[in-house]
């Protein structure tokens, strides 16, 4: 009894900290439209400075838990180099969405990882899929598209920044399949790990090169906005941890279903912070987006195991881990 009793507090605590995830996603998206509306840091250089944030870390966690170890059976570290790279594009993608649009319309159109993340795995992993995720899908692209048609009047409407973020989706789904694929087995902190150092060194890179660095100089002389772009790589961290730790301790299907409370979240940033508009297309997006998403994962349930391992083996099908994980 005994057991039993601690199990379930096990579970409610990770649903609570699926809960609080999903939310703090949801904080993330008005967060970085908040920073690159300021115009002082570009889509880029706010990338940049939240994964060397997040790295640093990142590092002493994993040199905590794992004493250092880099060597895992059946894993080669050489995939880690696409998996960044296709990161990379992710969450450029990602920043210039944002700010070219809004963060209820990026919480929408991102939110098209899941069904594309189903659809690569009938196509490519030869999946069997329900007639309730077909379904799903279909909705969810549905509220996807109503966000996107959005009129220019009431939403400052970008059709490079939707196209940015279906790009997005796109590559998580991409990364969820090779997670699938090559990363079963491993730490998922060594591939967050693995990903960002690719990430540090692409945008180490391609940030001064594009003549960025000043503005970065400007952001010191701005501590309230500097501490925004700390505080981001603080929820990046902490959201991470919270799904990690609801995935090891709840089922899969269910800690997904919760992560679904970024959507509102988002929306309720874009009017009580940045008070940008929020129409009824806005909200019939958000509603397929959410309706559709449940839909997708209800029909997963009972095909896939509930939670992870303490090795961090995934399901391709958990799309909201590799967006968080990039």
């Amino acid at each position: 009894m005994a057991d039993t009793g601690e199990r379930s507090w096990t579970r409610a605590a990770g649903y609570v900290a699926a809960l609080v995830a999903g939310a703090l996603m949801g904080a993330s998206w008005p967060l970085q439209k908040h920073i690159l509306s300021a115009h002082v840091i570009g889509p880029a250089t706010l990338h940049w400075l939240n994964v060397c944030g997040l790295f640093a870390m990142i590092v002493p966690t994993y040199m905590l838990r794992f004493r250092g170890r880099l060597r895992w059976k059946g894993f080669s570290p050489c995939w880690l180099l696409p998996f960044g790279c296709v990161a990379c594009v992710m969450h450029f993608c990602r920043n210039f969405g944002i700010l070219a649009t809004s963060a209820t319309t990026a919480a929408v159109v991102e939110r098209s990882e899941i069904a594309f993340v189903f659809i690569f795995s009938y196509l490519i992993l030869r999946r069997p899929v329900r007639a309730l995720g077909w379904l799903g899908t279909a909705v969810i692209l549905y509220g996807v598209t109503r966000v996107a048609l959005v009129s220019s009047q009431a939403l400052h409407f970008d059709a490079l920044g939707v196209a940015a973020l279906v790009i997005v989706g796109v590559t998580i789904a991409v990364n969820a399949l090779l997670i699938k694929t090559r990363f079963l087995g491993i730490p998922s902190e060594l591939i967050m790990l693995g990903s960002m150092t690719v990430q540090i060194v692409v945008f180490s890179v391609a940030v001064p090169s594009s003549g960025a660095l000043p503005t970065v100089a400007e952001l010191f002389t701005r501590p309230n906005l500097f501490a925004l772009v700390l505080a981001g790589s603080v929820v990046w961290f902490v959201r991470l941890w919270l799904y990690y730790y609801a995935m090891k301790a709840s089922p899969m299907w269910a800690v997904r279903m919760l992560t679904l409370s970024g959507l509102p979240v988002a929306t309720l940033g874009d009017l009580l912070v940045l008070r940008a508009p929020v129409t009824w297309a806005h909200l019939e997006g958000l509603i397929a987006g959410i309706g559709g998403a449940a839909m997708v994962i209800w029909s997963a349930n009972g095909d896939v195991r509930p939670g992870v391992s303490e090795t961090g083996e995934h399901d391709a099908g958990d799309a909201g881990l590799h967006g968080q994980t990039g």
